[in-house]
């Protein structure tokens, strides 16, 4: 007989299975296919196979299978031995042209499943990154507002200390011409980064460093003159002690919402990311679930082509029985009641032996 469809693997060298065992492990095969494909969690399914006969409640077969049968026979009544054997050539050929496309479309959603399941993978990671970066963002946050807080506080006391100090200058010096010492050291600022940036001729710069000596010396009489009051000199240092205070708290709260403020951005780029990296899965998923379902369509038709090969078997041995001699028959009972106390001995025998015994009703 031509090719068997679906060959056992696990037959001996050189020797083919029987039609009911090809199909057999065919459908074994699916099932081991399908239980994988479940493992994966998905929805697709292959569907359920129809050559297992059903039982009723009360032990009898149902129908469906035999009247499925018997349309096979109507259907090849009529058909020659030779157009029979050319039929199964040409079904078996179409068998195996859906059972190539169905392994190739089961790879293929096997590699859409990876690649689904990788991506899915740098979502999780990148989710995970995300609420990082948000907890830290978050604590970052608090903090900005509890030194926020404490710079108010830190502003309210410098200001009070600096009008105290204020204050008590006025009152201590109230006779005494205090310079305009704000005014002198902004000009003493400026003509320092005048002298820095500035090209100049040697006059002009003599000119510039005795004008800047002078302010200097100004502002270092203002100073001592402050300095000889002890109740002016300690507030005026308790002002200047608060302010520092309040700078340091200043700069650190600064620094902490600049941190906060990174963190901000790279939870966004990293959502960003992850959308994207979701979008990607879900076209795997897709392709996955349209190639699993194009497999399960070609694999039904295949599961009918290898139904119909089967009937056909039946039919092509029916006949080649129905047309032997009588000689033969005997021939053939004779051999297979030799075959059979073989296999009653413990022997091992060919898928072939095995059809004969079975054909002549010992098994």
């Amino acid at each position: 007989m031509e090719g068997e469809p679906e060959q056992n693997a696990s037959a001996p060298e050189g020797e083919t299975p029987s039609p009911e065992d090809t199909l057999e492990k065919s459908l074994e095969t699916q099932e081991k296919e399908s239980e994988k494909s479940s493992s994966d969690q998905e929805p697709v399914s292959p569907p359920e196979s129809k050559d297992s006969k059903k039982v009723k409640e009360d032990g009898s077969e149902d129908t469906e299978e035999i009247e499925e049968e018997i349309n096979f026979e109507l259907k090849y009544s009529e058909t020659s031995l030779d157009d029979i054997l050319s039929a199964r050539k040409e079904l078996y050929e179409s068998s195996e042209e859906f059972r190539a496309q169905r392994d190739e479309l089961n790879l293929k959603s096997q590699e859409n499943i990876t690649s689904r399941n990788s991506f899915n993978e740098k979502v999780k990671e990148l989710m995970e990154s995300v609420e990082t970066h948000r907890e830290t963002r978050n604590t970052l946050n608090e903090k900005v507002a509890e030194l926020k807080s404490g710079r108010k506080e830190a502003t309210n006391k410098a200001e009070k200390l600096r009008q105290d100090f204020l204050d008590l200058k006025k009152s201590k010096f109230a006779n005494s011409r205090l310079p305009p010492i704000f005014k002198i050291r902004k000009e003493l600022k400026e003509l320092e980064i005048k002298q820095m940036t500035t090209p100049l001729t040697t006059s002009k710069e003599r000119g510039l460093v005795e004008k800047i000596g002078l302010l200097q010396q100004q502002i270092k009489e203002y100073n001592e003159m402050l300095d000889s009051d002890s109740d002016v000199a300690e507030a005026r240092s308790n002002y200047k002690d608060s302010e520092k205070s309040r700078k340091i708290i200043l700069k650190e709260m600064n620094q902490t919402r600049q941190e906060a403020q990174r963190e901000h951005d790279q939870m966004y780029r990293d959502l960003k990311k992850s959308r994207s990296t979701r979008k990607k899965a879900d076209s795997y998923q897709r392709a996955f679930i349209k190639s699993k379902t194009e497999a399960d369509e070609i694999h039904g038709a295949y599961i009918e082509l290898l139904k119909e090969i089967q009937a056909i078997d039946r039919i092509i041995g029916d006949r080649r029985k129905a047309t032997s001699s009588p000689g033969e028959a005997t021939e053939t009972m004779a051999s297979a009641d030799e075959l059979y106390q073989k296999f009653l001995g413990g022997d091992k025998l060919t898928t072939n032996e095995l059809m004969v015994i079975q054909k002549a009703g010992l098994l």
